[in-house]
């Protein structure tokens, strides 16, 4: 394991740790703090949240999503389309790999970083001409085949599948329930993906 990562998961047993004083604690909570700003924030919470590599260790896998949430939140309007991307497969590979022995909290969780990705790039190329012949790229920063995604999920596992309805939850609530900023800036577009058959006729 990276020794980064070794770090990050003993500063979190540091903390949680009833055997810790608190300047133990202080010191370990400093270094978590300031990995937020890092570049590397999103590939450190992604390869903690995996469970191919913190299967059963719950408090690093919810850090380490929370690391991700918070890289999208702060900084995905500066990322490029490749960082993007890459970003987007990690959550869409966890949300995947979701276990039937997860606990409820972290399902959650993924299932509310998928909908803040969503609402910063879901059909993001719709802003052009509708009729307009979508170039691969356009497709890739639109996150065109997020319905397949979803569907492919939906037939995965039982589990998957539950995942899934939990992120059209997050999303129906973020569009239509809440006064959420981001969806504010592209309230137009969102109503047009009422009607993404329609959408898909015209090359989505």
């Amino acid at each position: 394991m990276d020794e980064g990562l070794k770090q990050i998961i003993l500063s979190l047993e540091i903390i949680y740790s009833p055997q810790s004083n608190n300047d133990q604690r202080h010191k370990a909570q400093f270094f978590l703090d300031g990995l937020k700003k890092l570049p590397e924030s999103p590939f450190y919470g992604y390869q903690l949240a995996n469970p191919d590599n913190n299967k059963f260790n719950y408090i690093v896998r919810h850090f380490g999503l929370n690391l991700l949430l918070n890289s999208i939140t702060s900084n995905y309007a500066n990322w490029d389309l490749e960082k993007r991307i890459t970003v987007r497969n990690w959550v869409v590979e966890l949300a995947t790999k979701t276990d039937v022995a997860d606990p409820n909290y972290l399902k959650e969780k993924i299932a509310f970083i998928w909908s803040e990705l969503a609402k910063r790039c879901w059909g993001s190329c719709l802003t052009s001409n509708a009729l307009a012949k979508f170039t691969d790229e356009m497709k890739l920063e639109s996150w065109a085949d997020m319905d397949n995604n979803l569907l492919e999920m939906w037939n995965h596992n039982t589990v998957t599948r539950n995942l899934t309805l939990i992120i059209l939850r997050c999303l129906f609530e973020d569009v239509y329930l809440l006064d959420d900023p981001i969806v504010a800036q592209r309230t137009s577009l969102m109503n047009q993906l009422e009607h993404l058959p329609q959408i898909q006729k015209v090359g989505y």
